[in-house]
């Protein structure tokens, strides 16, 4: 078993499972570590000023908050939807922070990016890194599955997938639906981090969403209600920023 697997504390990796594990590395491997992903906090309160200093949230936490963001919006926006392969959305968004559970714990916050103390590349590769180690136990065509994902997904603004583009858009509102819900927004870090995540995640994947629309509206496409939908959303989601004025 990866020593990955040991070093995590709690619980033991041998309390999930009533069955012994195989001699060799198997999917059961990959499952059994997927579930610590309860336990591994992605982001917690104490890190940035204005957030609760008892919040907390883990990889699996997120993961599931951004499908619950998906579904509900899109599903209101019945034109955008009817354009996306809604097996591929799901996948993009289980899968696009797997890496961070490799991070155990060591994710960084939009604050600390705001003030330049982490290098997202070298997150970005030691994600990537975790992700390829954890899949070696898969099948070939499993494993080379979630990579795909992962990966495509941190690629989307220079591929123009519009599925994981539809994901990321998703996962930055679930962050600002989080903050909103808990942080003070009166504080001025928080004005800080709004500013950032609205110049630099949710509108560079917004324009890079109606480019790609746009261009299938040029090639003929009947999209123009999907984009009249997303650009309503965007309109509804920018919200949640009462403070963001640059």
């Amino acid at each position: 078993m990866h020593e990955f697997y040991q070093q995590l504390d709690p619980p033991d990796i041998e309390t999930y499972s009533p069955y012994p594990f195989p001699p060799d590395e198997s999917s059961l491997d990959f499952l059994v570590a997927l579930y610590k992903g309860n336990s591994i906090l992605r982001y917690r309160g104490d890190a940035a000023e204005y957030m609760p200093a008892a919040f907390r949230e883990s990889v699996a936490e997120h993961t599931l908050h951004v499908q619950y963001v998906s579904f509900v919006l899109l599903y209101e926006n019945p034109r955008l939807l009817a354009l996306l392969d809604e097996q591929e959305l799901t996948r993009f968004i289980l899968f696009h922070d797997l890496g961070e559970m490799g991070l155990n714990g060591r994710d960084w916050t939009i604050t600390d990016v705001v003030n330049g103390t982490v290098d997202t590349h070298n997150k970005h590769e030691e994600e990537r890194r975790f992700v390829e180690e954890i899949t070696r136990p898969l099948a070939p065509a499993v494993r080379n599955s979630i990579r795909y994902y992962h990966e495509e997904y941190e690629n989307a603004p220079q591929t123009g997938n519009i599925n994981a583009l539809l994901a990321r858009y998703m996962d930055a509102t679930q962050g600002i639906l989080t903050a909103f819900s808990h942080a003070d927004t009166s504080h001025e870090e928080y004005h800080k981090a709004s500013i950032y995540t609205r110049r630099k995640k949710l509108m560079p994947t917004f324009d890079a969403i109606k480019q790609s629309l746009e261009t299938r509206l040029s090639a003929g496409e009947d999209v123009e209600g999907a984009i009249a939908e997303i650009e309503a959303l965007h309109d509804y989601i920018l919200t949640f920023f009462p403070n963001a004025v640059e």
